[in-house]
């Protein structure tokens, strides 16, 4: 048998080469995501008074609620990101909130082997490091929040065990960043507390817990103007149903008992029948651990943290199976069961079936990660591609409109979960950088995606044809003949716009595309015959495609006189 100091070296080569391999997994699942959702209202700095988004600098913009949430410390990092990488580079925010988990993972192993040995306490580490039901958290960088707050909150816990002034003094802080990123933080200052008030120095300690608490209180207080609480005390009735369904979705997922695939919301976790037996099973069995005595104090701590961190989400009338909660939950739920174990000895028999048990889950937690993965590509691809037809029709553009809000945009696919508007967006475009994908790299992406940008580029310079005269000599007129409707005909049209109009006593529908392939449903602009031509002046851009006029009838394209 190996000595400890060898098991510890082994422990940490092993979880660091998981830690590799799942820093890699998850940076490579996260390749084309883009800003999206709560990350646009950082990237437009917006801050919501009286049920209206409004732009806001300077020390307002940092404290003022997001969602009705302190996130003070999540906005200086997405400002740090945004100096550092600007507004095209995604991948940035989400290597930080990798590094995050990565170190949530770290300071959970620190801990656990402490209590159990470093051998077993690697069989949660590996369940964290694969655990795709909680895909939100790994793959949106926004998520960063929680995964922060969790880091610190478990610094704070770790430091708070070296029982000196300087530990006290590091947890505090630890407090107050986690608080600071979300309210998290609030949990573990509940833990924290409980720590310190079972101890006989408690009086001249409490200071640890109370700082940031007070703190949060003020800001608090300040924030009430906004109007953004997402909190209601009436939603304590939600707690024993959050708890119970949190054990179950967490139980599920750490097992892979949930369902994945074609049909289940991807931001939730489904619970089944076997995830609720395998947490009451859990259940039991913690309470048979206490029934036996001699449970250490920190048991307590932690079960108040993850029951703290629970009431926040009854309280918030959340669902408590979410993807964005499965980490932050299985991580405090691995704390509490190795409290729980501190003592008792471990055999290989038990820590080899344990490992297994955890391998066999991770296809499942594979699958769920790109189940998720899915509608994030898509929101981040669509919005990606609107931003870009924003910045081409620069200067042209109207402030108000947001190509996430165009029918015609969403009839053909395209609109995001969060729309900005061209002002804020061409605003943020050139405080940070813009976030739209550039003209060659439109041209790259799917039949959809580029008829999206088509229609948001109509959209966004409002093309609308204007009655004109035919031009009295047709010398430099194409006229287009197609072969029949489903095959109709096109050409480029002259920098600038065109003329157009039918041959004769014809009547001819006059198409637009750019982007989109040729023999694509193109846009219809005008209807020209007996009524007359019509003129289309198309503003010119930085983008080297021309556009097309697609008939489907005989019809003349004419340069602009």
């Amino acid at each position: 048998m190996r000595t400890p100091a060898g098991q510890n070296r082994i422990a940490w080569l092993v979880l660091g080469a998981a830690i590799a391999t799942s820093a890699t997994w998850l940076l490579l699942a996260g390749y084309g995501l883009s800003f999206a959702s709560d990350d646009l209202f950082y990237y437009a700095h917006f801050v919501t008074k009286d049920g209206v988004n409004v732009p806001t600098h300077g020390l307002e913009w940092f404290l003022a609620p997001a969602n009705g949430h302190l996130t003070v410390f999540g906005k200086l990092i997405y400002e740090a990101l945004f100096k550092i990488a600007g507004g095209g580079n995604y991948w940035v925010f989400q290597a930080f909130n990798v590094a995050g988990i990565m170190t949530c993972v770290v300071l959970f192993f620190v801990f656990a082997k402490r209590r159990i040995g470093p051998i077993p306490a690697l069989v949660p580490c590996i369940s964290l490091l694969f655990l795709g039901y909680g895909w939100e958290a790994f793959l949106w960088a926004f998520d960063m929040h929680t995964i922060y707050a969790l880091a610190f909150g478990l610094g704070a816990l770790l430091l708070l065990e070296r029982s000196d002034r300087r530990g006290d003094l590091g947890a505090c802080v630890l407090l107050v960043l986690s608080i600071g990123m979300i309210e998290l933080g609030l949990a573990f200052a509940l833990g924290v507390a409980l720590i310190v008030l079972l101890r006989p120095d408690r009086w001249r300690r409490v200071w640890v817990f109370l700082v940031p608490l007070v703190l949060y209180a003020i800001w608090w207080l300040w924030s009430r103007k906004f109007d953004q609480s997402s909190i209601a005390l009436s939603n304590v009735r939600l707690f024993p149903k959050t708890v119970t369904d949190s054990l179950a979705a967490i139980a599920g997922s750490v097992f892979g008992l949930n369902p994945t695939g074609p049909g289940v919301p991807q931001p939730l976790t489904e619970i089944t029948a076997w995830g609720a037996v395998v947490a009451g099973i859990a259940v039991v069995a913690l309470v048979y651990r206490i029934s036996r005595g001699k449970v250490p104090g920190e048991l307590w701590a932690f079960a108040l943290v993850a029951l703290g961190y629970w009431g926040l989400i009854a309280l918030g009338a959340r669902p408590a199976d979410s993807s964005r909660y499965i980490f932050a939950g299985t991580t405090l739920v691995f704390f509490v069961m190795v409290s729980a174990l501190r003592g008792v000895a471990i055999s290989w028999k038990v820590v080899a079936a344990a490992a297994c048990l955890v391998a066999i889950a991770i296809p499942a937690n594979v699958q769920k990660l790109y189940d998720g993965r899915l509608p994030q590509l898509v929101d981040g691809k669509n919005g990606r591609v609107e931003y870009a037809m924003l910045d081409l029709a620069r200067g042209h553009v109207r402030p108000g409109y947001a190509p996430g809000r165009d029918h015609l945009v969403g009839e053909a696919g395209g609109a995001t979960f969060t729309a900005l508007e061209a002002g804020d967006y061409l605003r943020s475009a050139a405080e940070i950088g813009p976030i739209g994908f550039s003209p060659e790299e439109v041209s790259e992406q799917s039949p959809s995606l580029r008829r999206i940008a088509d229609l948001s580029l109509i959209g966004a310079l409002r093309l609308k044809p204007v009655k004109a005269a035919p031009p009295p000599e047709k010398e430099g007129c194409r006229l287009l003949r197609p072969k029949s409707k489903s095959a109709p005909a096109e050409v480029a049209l002259p920098p600038g716009g065109a003329l157009v109009g039918a041959p004769g006593a014809g009547f001819a529908t006059i198409g637009l595309r750019r982007f989109a392939d040729p023999g694509a449903a193109s846009y219809e602009l005008v209807r020209v015959g007996k009524e007359g031509w019509a003129e289309v002046r198309i503003p010119t851009d930085a983008a080297p495609e021309p556009w097309f006029a697609v008939a489907t009838a005989p019809a003349y394209v004419c340069p602009l006189p």
